[in-house]
């Protein structure tokens, strides 16, 4: 008798010892928005280097980040973005050395995410032209606000023999800076309250007029337009 309990009880502690730990819960939809809107500034960084497929890969990760934040939305809070007009106020009539020509914007939207964006031209002398342009993401802030501007998740430093990429920040804002002297075609990049995203490019200008048109930018009244 007692080695059949002895028995049974190493069976039964034997049994205990064995039982399966529960699996881990899988990640939270945000967790894996912010994994896949990491992913995509990774590869955004990569595409500099490898071309065409790294840009490929990188939007894929950017779409598959809309993708899920698209469902979380449908069950969340609403961000409804600032009127177009809004931002439409904000682009100068001129800026230093360059006319405004003409100014536009308008209210965009798919799978319950709508964004906002104005964006106005401006020509110089010599045919210099500048592009700014404001966008609000809404809905999208916070983590694919960083998937759509990736360079605002990753330090970039690099150097060539005509131009320059480098990570930056203006008024305490992320920002992107980039720059080649052979095309004098250049832009420059602001993550305004993880929210916004003031963009302005040139073609046939110096990199001085890019950071005199961003200078030109009320960012500050930007940031309370939420």
């Amino acid at each position: 008798m007692t080695g059949r309990l002895t028995g049974a009880a190493i069976a039964v502690v034997f049994g205990l010892g064995c039982k399966k730990e529960p699996p881990p819960p899988p990640p939270s939809p945000l967790a894996q928005v912010l994994d896949h809107a990491r992913q995509a500034a990774q590869e955004g960084q990569l595409a500099g280097r490898a071309g065409t497929q790294a840009e490929q890969v990188a939007a894929a990760h950017l779409s598959q980040a809309v993708k899920m934040l698209a469902g979380q939305n449908a069950a969340g809070p609403r961000v409804e973005p600032v009127n177009f007009r809004d931002l439409k106020a904000l682009l100068p009539e001129t800026l230093p050395g360059f006319k405004r020509t003409q100014a536009k914007g308008e209210k965009t939207g798919a799978m319950g995410m709508v964004v906002s964006k104005a964006d106005a031209d401006y020509s110089g002398d010599g045919g210099a032209h500048l592009d700014v342009k404001l966008v609000d993401v809404g809905s999208l802030a916070g983590p694919l606000a960083l998937g759509m501007a990736s360079w605002a998740s990753v330090e970039i430093d690099r150097e060539t023999e005509t131009g320059y990429e480098k990570s930056t920040v203006l008024g305490g804002n992320k920002a992107f800076e980039k720059y080649d002297t052979r095309s004098r075609r250049g832009e420059i990049k602001v993550l305004v309250g993880g929210r916004f995203i003031a963009e302005v490019k040139g073609r046939n200008v110096k990199v001085e007029d890019i950071k005199a048109a961003v200078g030109q930018l009320d960012l500050a009244k930007l940031a309370t337009l939420k």
